[in-house]
């Protein structure tokens, strides 16, 4: 047998034959001995028999196993502060109730002062009085308003354990109690600390004969309840 090289046939060299391996082109070079293809062949077996007999902490992992049936992505671990963060939905509902804490607080209005959305002149009144005394410290912002038409006759400011008397035009009237620490106007109220109560039974104001019909209402804490029934109605409801 000969070899090809450079268009010259020539006798084999002496020694033991070689086999070639094309490289490029019409090149043919020597092919290597068998322990480069040892070599390979461990390389190649090296990661299936480390998945295999490798130390378990630092196995690779397996792909198959970050999947579900169907080509779906395994389901994550618990996130720890899941059930502490609230959800970004709640979050931002509550961003006004969050940015009112930004408004700088206002002075409380003095006790009994009132703010009127009703001509009094020439109307017959009667007398309302708040008592604060069993609420301690907490402020209050007390509306009389229309039961039928809902419109605002009076807003008088109260504070915990005080007593404030008003007058206000015979009718049939609805009350409201705003409550909380810290006043920031009649737009916010007490911010997003604000309780507000709703009566639930109209309050009437009446003459009858040459006796005119006032009421006194009595606020307890948030355990004692008030003398007469209210319910819970938010902010905006004021």
């Amino acid at each position: 047998m000969y070899e090809r090289r450079d268009g010259v046939r020539q006798p084999p060299a002496s020694g033991p034959r070689r086999r070639p391996s094309r490289r490029s082109g019409d090149e043919w070079v020597v092919g290597g001995t068998l322990i480069p293809a040892v070599v390979i062949l461990l390389g190649l077996l090296a990661i299936p028999l480390w998945k295999v007999f490798g130390p378990r902490d630092f196995r690779p992992p397996d792909a198959s196993a970050s999947s579900q049936a169907g080509g779906q992505p395994a389901s994550s671990l618990p996130n720890p502060l899941q059930g502490i963060l609230p959800a970004i939905g709640d979050k931002s509902a509550r961003l006004p109730e969050v940015m009112s804490f930004a408004k700088p607080a206002q002075p409380f209005p003095p006790s009994g002062s009132v703010i009127s959305y009703q001509d009094l002149t020439g109307q017959k009144t009667a007398g309302f009085s708040i008592d604060t005394s069993g609420t301690g410290a907490v402020l209050h912002a007390i509306k009389v308003e229309e039961w039928n038409t809902q419109r605002p006759v009076l807003v008088t400011f109260v504070p915990g354990g005080s007593l404030a008397k008003v007058e206000v035009p015979l009718g049939i009237y609805r009350i409201k109690i705003a409550s909380g620490d810290t006043w920031y106007g009649l737009d916010d109220l007490f911010g997003p600390g604000t309780r507000v109560q709703t009566a639930e039974k109209p309050l009437q104001f009446y003459a009858e004969g040459n006796t005119i019909t006032g009421h006194t209402l009595y606020l307890q804490s948030v355990g004692g309840g008030n003398r007469f029934p209210t319910a819970e109605a938010a902010r905006k409801e004021f």
